[in-house]
């Protein structure tokens, strides 16, 4: 029984180490997805003029 407990604790230690691996990793994504998000809406207008004017330009 004594081992049983002792290998729970070690699997449970391991699961602890894991799942603060996966939360600093979701974290570190979710930065980045609101970087790429913040940096689409400011450069989505300016890039959406340039290519209605080369569209324009094109089909002439």
């Amino acid at each position: 029984m004594d081992e049983i407990v002792s290998r729970l604790d070690i699997l449970e230690k391991k699961m602890d180490k894991i799942l603060e691996f996966l939360e600093t990793d979701c974290k570190k994504m979710s930065n980045h997805i609101d970087f790429v998000e913040n940096v689409y809406e400011t450069v989505k207008t300016p890039f959406n003029y340039i290519m209605n004017k080369v569209s324009y330009l094109t089909i002439e």
